[in-house]
């Protein structure tokens, strides 16, 4: 804005046109009319020198508003989008939470499956266990009650020990499965020592006894 001592005096203004009316009526010389136009003269440059600068000022101040407008407005939008970044980064946040508990639901999938698989593991040894203690409890009863021990090292052929405990020994034996009954009894020389040899049903009780090692291979081939 321009000086305040630039400021147009009204009351001056006034004083200054009411003089010039006067020395009009009164008809004074060339000189003081020329006096007063000089004055008038200086007076109007004055005028529009205000008025130019004060229309200098209110553009001015008018750039200084509009800055100002422009400013609130940015602020606003500023505060605008920061809400709108507070609102995706909680919507950011959700879908983080949902996808954790998805891997974790994942990882408790995965770990329950590895429990039944373990647990069916754990049931196929302790079914295996059962097996060879059944077919140690088969051995041991065909050594107790046949004193056949079977010897399973061979698959091609049946063979295994006769055990004689009172003379404290065993004798192994071995034959071709397809070899007929009486082609083992008569290859199976240590049977001929046995105190039973000569009593009725040997034969069956042979046969028994074959069946018996059969069976204790085929429970040993299931371990």
């Amino acid at each position: 804005m321009g000086d305040t001592n630039k400021r147009v005096d009204i009351e001056k203004l006034f004083s200054l046109a009411n003089d010039l009316i006067g020395m009009l009526n009164d008809g004074k010389d060339g000189d003081s009319l020329m006096q007063s136009l000089e004055s008038a003269k200086s007076l109007r440059s004055f005028c529009e020198t205000n008025v130019h600068e004060t229309n200098m000022s209110l553009e001015e101040f008018q750039k200084r508003i509009n800055g100002c407008k422009e400013r609130i407005d940015k602020v606003k939008g500023e505060v605008m989008t920061d809400s709108k970044l507070n609102e995706l980064q909680a919507e950011l946040e959700e879908k983080m939470h949902i996808e954790h508990l998805l891997l974790v639901g994942d990882e408790l999938d995965y770990l329950e499956q590895q429990r039944i698989s373990f647990e069916e593991q754990w049931q196929l040894v302790k079914q295996r266990e059962n097996n060879m203690r059944k077919s140690k409890d088969a051995f041991s009863m065909c050594a107790s009650v046949t004193r056949i021990i079977p010897d399973h090292t061979n698959k091609a052929k049946i063979s295994g020990y006769i055990v004689d405990r009172s003379k404290k020994k065993a004798e192994k034996f071995e034959f071709d499965p397809a070899m007929p009954q009486f082609e083992v009894i008569s290859t199976c020389n240590p049977c001929h020592e046995l105190p039973c040899y000569h009593q009725v049903g040997w034969l069956e009780k042979l046969t028994l006894n074959l069946a018996l090692i059969r069976n204790s291979q085929i429970s040993a081939d299931l371990i």
